[in-house]
């Protein structure tokens, strides 16, 4: 996305139609339960928010928005974007988190 007008540029957009991707700005929100299920089922396997939002290939604050509320205040997400709840369901279960994985 440009970092002045948080748009995204053209060829963001070209690219998201080419990956099948909806544009964040038009997609849909879904109900977040089953990605927060999962992401909660990657956390107990040893899952921190930042490697989940760095193999769904999504913001770290919408997983920690998903998990936790964006504050102490506020309650944990209730809809997510259609593609960050798919981004997130991808992600095996039985993946080994990044800092267990062998990287030799």
């Amino acid at each position: 996305m440009s970092r002045r007008n948080h748009h995204p540029a053209p060829n963001e957009r070209f690219a998201w139609a080419v990956l099948g991707l909806a544009d964040p700005a038009t997609a849909e929100r879904v109900d977040a339960t089953r990605a927060r299920e999962h992401a909660r089922a990657l956390a107990d396997r040893g899952w921190g928010t930042r490697s989940i939002a760095k193999r769904a290939g999504v913001g770290r604050r919408a997983v920690q928005s998903l998990l936790n509320g964006r504050t102490a205040k506020e309650p944990p997400s209730h809809r997510v974007l259609e593609t960050t709840e798919a981004l997130i369901l991808a992600i095996d279960l039985e993946e080994a988190p990044p800092w267990q994985q062998n990287t030799s």
